[in-house]
């Protein structure tokens, strides 16, 4: 379990900063993710549960956006997007 909190919305793009402590991260979330039509509102606090599967996924090649941080610099903030068929 892990709570964060809406930053920004942008038209169907919730976006959503996690504080996990030594790594701040932000997670873009699909309005039609959560469920009966029940999206967020800036400033709300979400609590988000991960249920693991057995069978292996594939994971996104990672791609540096220069304009954010030269390649010295490290980002506080990552940014991960959600894909298939979530629900919250």
């Amino acid at each position: 379990m892990v709570e964060g909190v809406v930053r920004s919305i942008d038209n169907d793009r919730i976006h959503v900063l996690f504080d996990l402590g030594d790594d701040i991260t932000e997670q873009v979330y699909e309005r039609r993710q959560f469920l009966d039509g029940k999206s967020p509102k800036e400033g709300d606090r979400l609590t988000v549960f991960v249920h693991m599967t057995r069978r292996p996924l594939e994971l996104p090649e990672k791609h540096e956006d220069s304009s954010e941080h030269t390649e010295n610099e490290q980002s506080p903030r990552r940014k991960a997007a959600i894909r298939g068929p979530h629900k919250f």
